[in-house]
């Protein structure tokens, strides 16, 4: 199913298409806010690849400039981080991206690393606004 919300009836569909394709059908299909790509080299090196939705790239670069937020702690333990309560636990852990992103209206968050093999490349972020 998810499959077939990807290619939208298209098989034929480009392969430099398919990062922004996840990304709406991430908005569309899990009532998220918000979803972006971004293939990361290390804390200092990223590029945003692909993302849909309000604010979805603002979010991703205040993670990266606040050096924190769930994109960079997947990409760096390897494993999801899953903040459903932005305000709550997300203070705690992410304190200068939490704030802003708060502020900016952004209440939960959610990321996974992205991987080749053994390799990570990346992080899928995505964001809802309630």
């Amino acid at each position: 199913m998810l499959v077939e919300a990807l290619l939208d009836g298209t098989p034929e569909m480009d392969l430099a298409s398919l990062p922004h394709r996840v990304c709406e059908v991430c908005v569309q299909r899990l009532s998220l806010s918000a979803a972006s790509i971004a293939l990361i080299g290390g804390p200092q090196t990223r590029e945003p690849l692909a993302s849909a939705g309000r604010l979805a790239g603002q979010v991703e670069e205040l993670q990266f400039a606040a050096g924190e937020g769930p994109s960079v702690e997947a990409f760096t333990n390897g494993v999801p981080a899953l903040e459903p309560d932005l305000a709550g636990n997300g203070l705690a852990g992410w304190p200068g991206f939490a704030r802003t992103a708060l502020s900016l209206g952004v209440r939960a968050v959610f990321a996974v690393p992205l991987q080749v093999g053994w390799a990570r490349v990346g992080a899928l972020d995505m964001t809802r606004d309630c």
